[in-house]
């Protein structure tokens, strides 16, 4: 990706805007996730649309995942205090993903992992 910068700020229909945004998107994002969605002389909208295709094509796979992590956590050697944030935290990142988990849920999966 080559970009000539120049000293006034680019508009936002130019090619140099277009150059910013590209760079600011592959400088986000891990290099394996860079080289996985990176085509040759394609616009920021296109590499903007594969990552939000690679996320979105995994929501589902994360869901049962982390459903499944949720489902089996334990205290361990947290405090009582960590334990029941890290189970809050599950269960908002589960609800962004779409799957939605009542009070009733997280109370009962809080219970069973005490130690």
């Amino acid at each position: 990706m080559s970009c000539r910068m120049t000293r006034r700020p680019p508009s936002p229909t130019s090619s140099a805007w277009t150059c910013v945004v590209k760079s600011w998107i592959f400088g986000t994002i891990t290099n394996d996730l860079a080289a996985s969605i990176s085509t040759r002389d394609s616009t920021a909208r296109v590499a903007w649309l594969a990552v939000e295709s690679q996320f979105l094509n995994n929501k589902e796979t994360r869901a049962l995942l982390l459903e499944a992590k949720f489902r089996n956590f334990i205290q361990g050697d947290l405090s009582v205090a960590e334990y029941c944030k890290e189970m809050k935290r599950m269960a908002d990142m589960l609800e962004d993903l779409g799957e939605t988990v009542t009070d009733r849920t997280l109370v009962l999966n809080v219970i069973r992992g005490l130690n």
